[in-house]
């Protein structure tokens, strides 16, 4: 049977399941499983939901996402199983949980805080375009480099990730390095396609953020290191955040005549004399 007329029998077995139930409804194309499970642990619902949600599950690996986040370890069992027949998932959120199988076509990744995943698993998600490895200690250069499809990547307060696989992935369009105190200029300077970029607190400096002119979005916030003569090449920018930024001046501010976004909490740099010049300003933020 082909993969369309599985997925209308899978999602008419999953509304019969819910027929009759405080579940009644449509099934959605995603889905979010929280703590879901948690439910599963009681004697009257167990079978119910279990059932339920098995059958959701099916139906809604044969469209785009599925996330599960918080699940219980009793269950992984029964997720593993279900995901393991769900090659066709292509977003998965992971937080604190083991389970991940052969879904070679997953495009979206949160391992955010993992501690079980590891190299052995990840790279062979060769199609990965967004991967979230925030605070992650298991992933490393290792399986990274192999990625090099990716578009997004989050390495905020990430230790173990270095240049010597981020500077390989020249695709990227969104980098976060909120806290990163491994990632330097040596594989930054290498992404000129990015179009958002996050410094906040970071230790990348002027050398690489002068050549990033494809940004559109870039976060300075309690950052010391860049400087005017960096920024006022950005002239690409449409949202700019400088909350607690003391070093940032009037000087560069006032040539981005693109801001249409401009963040100054806690600012006490930034003058009326500059944002003056960005007439296409639609929203400013600040406060002292």
């Amino acid at each position: 049977m082909s993969d369309k007329g599985d997925a209308v029998d899978h999602k008419r077995a999953a509304e019969s399941e819910l027929a009759g139930t405080e579940l009644t409804g449509t099934v959605p194309k995603r889905i979010r499983l929280n703590y879901v499970f948690e439910m599963i642990e009681s004697d009257l619902l167990g079978g119910l939901i279990e059932d339920a949600i098995g059958a959701i599950c099916d139906y809604v690996s044969l469209e785009m996402h599925l996330a599960l986040t918080q699940v219980s370890k009793k269950h992984n069992r029964l997720i593993n199983t279900r995901i393991s027949r769900m090659p066709n998932i292509m977003g998965l959120a992971f937080r604190h949980n083991a389970l991940l199988n052969k879904l070679t076509n997953l495009t979206e990744l949160r391992l955010g805080h993992n501690r079980f995943i590891t190299d052995n698993t990840v790279m062979n998600l060769t199609n990965l375009t967004h991967l979230n490895l925030s605070d992650n200690k298991c992933i490393t250069d290792n399986s990274v480099s192999h990625l090099t499809d990716l578009t997004s990547l989050n390495l905020c307060y990430n230790r173990v990730i270095t240049d010597n696989s981020v500077s390989r992935l020249t695709n990227l369009t969104q980098l976060e390095l909120t806290r990163n105190s491994v990632i330097t200029d040596n594989s930054v300077s290498h992404l000129t396609n990015l179009t958002h970029l996050d410094l906040w607190n970071d230790l990348i400096t002027n050398i690489s953020v002068g050549r990033l002119t494809n940004l559109t979005t870039l976060n300075l916030e309690y950052n010391h290191i860049i400087k005017d003569n960096s920024v006022s090449q950005l002239t690409n920018l449409t949202h700019l955040n400088l909350d607690y930024n003391h070093v940032i001046t009037d000087n560069s501010v006032s040539q981005l005549t693109n801001l249409t976004e401009l963040s100054l909490y806690h600012n006490k740099v930034i003058t009326a004399n500059s944002v003056s010049h960005l007439t296409k300003l639609t929203r400013v933020n600040r406060y002292h």
